[in-house]
């Protein structure tokens, strides 16, 4: 294991075929039946059908530029109905920051501006050279780093209830702000600074925000993070109050209290019922 705690085990492109009369060299037939594995896998897809990928029973259509996030011990069900081209990175990690990282992105991420399929190039030419290179390795964690800025805009629709295309418009105006929220809602984000990055008067511009949004900035905020601290909550080990903590919650009362306002259940209830349901339906 290199400085970064990161172990590629695979770069390739490969090609899936929903018969086995489309396999070839360079193919692989592919049924239903799901599997899982320890390493994270992380699958482009450069064309677009019927076909679908199925991760932890929820199912995903294959949409050309879009990367789709296979965790460790995670089922998925790759459904190809006809052929389907992707690139494919497959890797360990043993670096808790890049693990945290990396459980705050969704599971798939559309690539419109191809920034990762770049990344993932440059990636899969510098596996072919050496599979210790160095360059290599950096390229895997800056490909980490920007997963977590484009699932910004993931976060940014969770945070806002009955989300809709129509909302785009007004929200434009806001952007500065939510880019703002996005970087340091970790930190505490009071009404008047935001009102200040806004150019408004404190009054005015919760009056604003809630007619644009239908919540309040400070419920905008906890928003944005209660969407992360669910993601860790599924995807680290972390306790109650180390997430807490990480995510800028005034205590862990009040991150228990805001969780379950939302979700119906406690942060603990809630992580003990993923475990249960991860041995219902894996042991």
């Amino acid at each position: 294991m290199n400085n970064f705690g990161i172990n590629v085990l695979e770069c390739y492109f490969i090609t899936f075929s929903g018969s086995a009369s489309g396999t070839g060299n360079n193919s692989f037939f592919l049924n239903s039946s799901g599997h899982s594995h320890s390493f994270y896998q992380l699958s482009y897809a450069l064309d677009e059908g019927d076909s679908e990928l199925e991760i932890d029973h929820t199912p995903h259509p294959v949409r050309k530029n879009s990367l789709y996030i296979m965790r460790p011990n995670i089922i998925h069900t790759f459904n190809i109905k006809e052929v389907s081209n992707f690139i494919e990175l497959k890797f360990y990690l043993k670096n808790p920051e890049l693990e945290e990282m990396l459980a705050m992105v969704p599971s798939v991420i559309f690539d419109d501006k191809m920034f990762i399929f770049n990344l993932l190039h440059t990636i899969h030419d510098e596996f072919k050279k050496s599979a210790n290179d160095s360059l290599m390795f950096l390229k895997v964690y800056e490909l980490l780093v920007m997963l977590k800025r484009l699932s910004f805009k993931h976060h940014d629709t969770k945070a806002i209830p009955n989300y809709s295309a129509s909302t785009e418009s007004d929200k434009s105006r806001f952007s500065p702000l939510l880019d703002y929220i996005q970087g340091h809602y970790m930190e505490n984000i009071s009404r008047d600074n935001m009102a200040r990055i806004m150019c408004m008067e404190p009054a005015y511009f919760s009056k604003k925000f809630k007619q644009v949004f239908g919540i309040t900035p400070s419920d905008y905020v906890n928003n944005v993070r209660l969407s992360y601290a669910q993601n860790m909550l599924e995807y680290t080990s972390l306790a109650a109050f180390q997430i807490s903590e990480r995510l800028g919650f005034k205590s862990q009362n009040s991150f228990s209290r805001l969780f379950k306002a939302k979700h119906g259940i406690t942060p603990l209830e809630y992580r003990k019922r993923l475990q249960q349901s991860i041995k219902e339906k894996y042991i």
